[in-house]
């Protein structure tokens, strides 16, 4: 640092413990430019740092510099990590509303195979790109294995973390849930296997109460054996 030119001055800094003090009696300013989540520089910041002999050639970014000149860089970082969720959470927020989905579809009276197996291909679609996902993350060597915690140092999750492809939970949980519910979402049936059923013993695809709760729309009353005795001229002059 030659080429850096250094300014006297005269300042006592707290380090990170909250007691010590260090007196300080340089300090210099420097364009700094600091490397995003994919390696790549950032636009220069102009900044003022005090000088320790005893750090060499670190850089220590103090909490006023944070708030102040480098406050979009670190808020920007804490945003990208808030939504950086990992693929598994994502997967387990979806199959929890197909559990409910299939679950209201099976307690019906006459459960509809449609549908079924409507819900059965979501399932599939979803955990083949969980899969893919984490197949990419193996393969990735440099992925991590991550510990995370509600913070009371209990319910650990073990998560496999790739700084391109994201994170996914390192165990089956995922895998297991979406066999479950595969096994839910197959199409109920009585039928034993090898029993000879009649053709349209039951309507495949019987009408919804609300249909067969609606009369007929027709333009005369329900007297109909009257209607049918009645000559077009008379019909016509009734119920015009």
């Amino acid at each position: 640092m030659s080429n850096v030119e250094f300014e006297p001055c005269k300042h006592t800094a707290v380090l990170g413990d909250g007691k010590s003090t260090v007196e300080i009696t340089q300090q210099v300013t420097l364009q700094l430019s600091l490397y995003d989540d994919y390696g790549n520089l950032c636009v220069p910041v102009t900044t003022q740092l005090y000088v320790i002999d005893t750090l060499g050639d670190q850089i220590i970014i103090g909490l006023p510099s944070i708030l102040g000149e480098f406050y979009d860089f670190f808020s920007a970082a804490l945003e990208r990590g808030r939504k950086r969720r990992p693929e598994g959470a994502n997967i387990i927020g979806r199959l929890q509303e197909l559990v409910t989905a299939i679950h209201d579809e099976v307690m019906r009276s006459n459960p509809r195979s449609r549908c079924l197996r409507k819900l059965q291909g979501q399932l599939t679609k979803l955990c083949k790109r969980y899969t893919d996902r984490k197949r990419q993350i193996l393969d990735d060597p440099s992925a991590t294995q991550v510990l995370i915690n509600n913070g009371a140092g209990s319910n650990t999750i073990e998560l496999l973390s790739s700084r391109k492809l994201g994170a996914v939970y390192a165990d089956r949980r995922v895998e297991d849930m979406y066999a479950y519910l595969r096994f839910m979402a197959e199409p109920i049936t009585t039928v034993a296997p090898g029993d000879i059923v009649e053709p349209w013993s039951a309507d495949p695809d019987p009408e919804s109460e609300e249909i067969l709760n609606t009369p007929d729309p027709v333009s005369f009353s329900e007297d109909i054996l009257h209607f049918m005795e009645l000559d077009p001229m008379e019909a016509r002059e009734e119920h015009r």
